[in-house]
């Protein structure tokens, strides 16, 4: 009977630590998203921005919605396939002009499609990365300029632990626009 004893505190002991283990990484894992951990050479930068990185490669990046992470001198960190397929489409295939390192704040023209509201977005945006709004929506027309009518929502989110950098999403509302409006 001590035998049986010693054999279930033992095997009680191994699930408590594996529990602990597991709250730990948990605990380590959530604290490098939310930028809090500082390497010893004291470059919390470079871990907000691999966290970053994480973040994205994380189930909840996979979106129809086109997404993609801005910093606070929109640069664009990165983007979603919903992003990239839907620019290739409408912009061409340079990534240079809509991808990673791409300016957010680009200056568009008429050539483009309709950019009636893009200086008022801009300046959502600029809100959110400067923390003057905790979020920002804007339903816009996006027609093209051969006048295919589509519209789309924009909603602006400031990442956790960031420096200003915020997630994009522009949602195509196309068939809620027309079957309502």
């Amino acid at each position: 009977m001590t035998q049986h004893l010693w054999v279930n505190h033992q095997a009680s002991d191994k699930m408590r630590k594996e529990k602990v283990l597991k709250t730990r990484k948990k605990t380590e894992e959530e604290d490098e998203f939310n930028g809090l951990v500082k390497k010893k050479d004291g470059r919390k930068k470079k871990q907000i921005q691999e966290a970053k990185k994480k973040a994205l490669s994380d189930h909840r990046w996979h979106s129809e919605s086109n997404l993609a992470v801005v910093d606070k001198n929109g640069v664009i960190l990165d983007v979603n396939d919903s992003w990239r397929n839907f620019a290739k489409m409408n912009m061409g295939k340079d990534e240079r002009t809509w991808g990673v390192s791409a300016n957010y704040f680009v200056n568009y023209d008429q050539n483009q499609g309709d950019t009636e509201l893009a200086e008022e977005a801009f300046e959502g945006v600029r809100k959110v990365q400067r923390g003057e709004l905790t979020q920002y929506h804007l339903e816009y027309p996006c027609h093209s300029s051969d006048d295919v009518k589509q519209w789309f929502l924009l909603n602006v989110l400031p990442l956790k632990g960031s420096d200003g950098s915020v997630m994009v999403s522009h949602t195509n509302i196309t068939t809620y626009i027309s079957h309502y409006f």
